[in-house]
């Protein structure tokens, strides 16, 4: 399985997303809650690592974040 596949797949089980689709509209309360939520897990995150682990979490988190807007750029045809 290839790492889009395997991103794919945990989107899909989660129970936010699942939440989140169930009517297929997704809403500015919605990313706001989303939004609300990442935030809570990553400070949990930064209470509960240490300062090197915390630090390559967040660097994933970026190089993730570049992923998935290099890729609506590229499906956008390069714009």
């Amino acid at each position: 399985m290839d790492l889009l596949q395997r991103l794919d797949e945990l989107v899909q089980k989660s129970a936010s997303f699942q939440k989140i689709m169930e009517d297929g509209v997704v809403d500015d309360v919605e990313v706001e809650e989303q939004a609300r939520l990442v935030d809570a897990m990553l400070s949990d995150l930064e209470r509960t690592l240490s300062p090197a682990d915390f630090a390559r979490v967040t660097e994933f988190m970026a190089e993730l974040s570049v992923l998935q807007v290099i890729m609506r750029y590229n499906q956008m045809g390069g714009r």
